[in-house]
């Protein structure tokens, strides 16, 4: 191979890594937005905090329980 070619593929190649590694750092900057998986999964995690019932609304609905 001649030897101009295998320098400019060289400094292709390094181009192209220098070039990957500067959008990384610029990309750093960013913060993105919680996806749609996060939101759901903040959801279930909600859920399974709250009770199912409340016993506020159960004694009333109860004939057994005093009023």
């Amino acid at each position: 191979m001649n030897t101009i070619a295998v320098v400019l593929i060289i400094v292709f190649v390094l181009a192209i890594i220098a070039s990957n590694i500067a959008l990384i750092r610029y990309s750093n900057k960013f913060q993105l937005p919680p996806s749609d998986k996060d939101k759901d999964k903040d959801k279930d995690k909600e859920q399974q905090d709250k009770p199912d019932h409340d016993p506020k609304q159960q004694s009333q609905d109860d004939p057994k329980s005093p009023k």
